[in-house]
């Protein structure tokens, strides 16, 4: 009997160690990088590709307000990532989202690569793209690029990282691309005075958010739940730190 009521208790503990809330104030453990990732350099920007999403785990990118100006054509030729294609790699090709209500989202949108025919054109491999409700990638998240740029022009360059937040079980395409529920912007600048930010957005957000979707690269990266590729992330943001301005 007593050797009973002792297993009991040592159950009723282990459970309790098991089941116990996280202590406040603590954080979710980050990864130094994602689960799956397969880095490709595009040059103008790189991709850390998750094959069992087929989607990218986030696009890294730095940027000069000079580089905002130059003959890059939009095309919209959409295609399989050639790098994917050469390494037999599991990908999207460029009709992958067709007949599902969804768009062909740019994580690195096409307005940031001006600068040249064949940068504009490397935007449009489908590593680069997230299936988007329509609305919200017109309105949310386009106004959150657009904002972005206007505080380039007030920068020397700025490094942004892009990416959905990929979890297990998301809906998927019939091409099987998940699809996800939402994705984040980080934004650093590297010059004086150094700074960084993130943004979370909801595929529901249909409004000029920014504001209310503002937050520290670190809870950025308790969220996706790996490091990201950025500089000051311990930072906390600050938006009245970035000014926004018309490039001349």
């Amino acid at each position: 009997m007593f050797v009973k009521v002792i297993l009991s208790v040592l159950f009723l503990f282990l459970v309790s160690c098991v089941t116990a809330p996280i202590p406040e104030g603590s954080s979710p453990a980050v990864a130094e990088k994602p689960s799956e990732e397969i880095l490709i350099n595009h040059n103008y920007y790189v991709v850390s590709y998750n094959q069992k999403h087929l989607l990218a785990n986030y696009v890294s990118y730095s940027i000069s307000k000079s580089q905002l100006i130059g003959p890059g054509k939009r095309k919209d030729n959409f295609k399989t990532d050639p790098e994917l294609k050469a390494r037999k790699i599991p990908a999207l090709n460029g009709k992958a989202f067709a007949k599902t209500g969804y768009q062909r989202g740019h994580l690195a949108p096409a307005a940031d690569f001006k600068r040249s025919q064949e940068a504009m054109d490397a935007t449009f491999y489908m590593s680069n793209m997230v299936p988007q409700v329509g609305q919200f990638n017109k309105d949310a998240w386009g106004a959150l690029e657009s904002r972005i740029r206007n505080w380039l022009c007030h920068e020397e360059k700025l490094t942004i990282v892009t990416g959905p937040i990929l979890e297990d079980q998301l809906p998927r395409l019939p091409s099987g691309a998940s699809v996800p529920k939402k994705l984040f912007k980080v934004v650093s600048d590297e010059t004086a005075p150094v700074k960084a930010i993130c943004f979370v957005y909801s595929q529901d957000d249909v409004a000029d958010v920014y504001r209310e979707r503002a937050m520290s690269v670190k809870k950025c990266e308790e969220l996706v739940g790996y490091v990201l590729p950025v500089a000051h992330s311990k930072m906390s943001y600050d938006l009245s730190l970035w000014k926004s301005a018309k490039c001349n």
